[in-house]
């Protein structure tokens, strides 16, 4: 029935329930998070609550924070609905996009870049996951302070994970080529590159073929020519029908002619 959910409503479940699947630790995590596209939220609401499943009112903390506001991170809406008998509860993350997965390469780290199709099981970046490692994701650097991120990165920091630094900042010139792998934060990644693995449940079908094509590259540092130190906020495109594409970002536009064409020195 679950894979079924997921396949009629091009949805897939993310956060702890897939880390744990990807990297098992003995968690049981207490809630599913499930990750959906813009135009599938309302079906997908609406079916869950035919299976009893009841809407719970968001509570709003005042002062508003940043992660409140709709659209932040490629996150339109966030529902949250309960079992009338069971009490589990199933969070119903809305995406921006016509993909749902902008949410998940917007999140705070690479612990929550694994996720559950219809068809498969993916972990983007799967050898530092098993190595308890992880890379902190800078998706804003107008707003220096995200709350909820950083109570989101303390709680996998408590469950015996850790943060590592990802690769130096990008330059120009440079005298050793640019490290290439996991750690590398400014290549453009994509979920059928050599570094995503996955395990589809039917080796004849994949994943990647049912949704927009989405690629990513996280957030990371660069060095423009003056020696400055500067900060690329993650991008994600999604490739719609025909020549229709979308990036998404918190503010997409901000990455100078200077940072581009830094960018353009990488090669695969």
């Amino acid at each position: 029935m679950l894979l079924l959910i997921l396949d009629r409503s091009n949805a897939v479940i993310s956060g702890s329930v897939a880390l744990e699947l990807v990297h098992p630790t003995g968690l049981i995590p207490n809630n599913l998070d499930l990750f959906c596209p813009s135009t599938e939220a309302n079906a997908l609401c609406s079916f869950l609550i035919s299976r009893n499943y009841v809407p719970v009112p968001n509570t709003i903390v005042y002062p508003l924070i940043i992660d409140d506001i709709p659209g932040q991170n490629c996150i339109e809406a966030f529902r949250t609905l309960r079992h009338a008998v069971r009490e589990s509860i199933i969070h119903v993350i809305v995406s921006t996009s016509s993909s749902p997965l902008p949410p998940i390469f917007s999140a705070h780290s690479t612990f929550m870049m694994n996720f559950i199709s219809a068809n498969g099981v993916y972990s983007c970046y799967p050898t530092l996951t098993t190595q308890n490692l992880g890379v902190r994701n800078v998706t804003d650097k107008m707003v220096k302070v995200q709350p909820r991120r950083e109570l989101d990165q303390a709680k996998y920091e408590r469950r015996g994970f850790s943060f590592v630094e990802g690769c130096p900042p990008l330059a120009e010139t440079r005298a050793t080529p640019h490290p290439v792998g996991e750690e590398c934060l400014h290549r453009t990644r994509t979920l059928t590159d050599s570094i995503t693995a996955a395990l589809p449940f039917d080796i004849f079908r994949s994943s990647s073929s049912f949704w927009p094509k989405t690629e990513w590259r996280l957030g990371c540092k660069l060095k423009l020519s003056g020696e400055e130190i500067v900060t690329a906020e993650t991008l994600i495109e999604v490739h719609c029908d025909g020549d229709d594409d979308w990036i998404h970002g918190n503010n997409v536009g901000r990455l100078s002619v200077a940072e581009r064409a830094i960018f353009r020195t990488l090669t695969i």
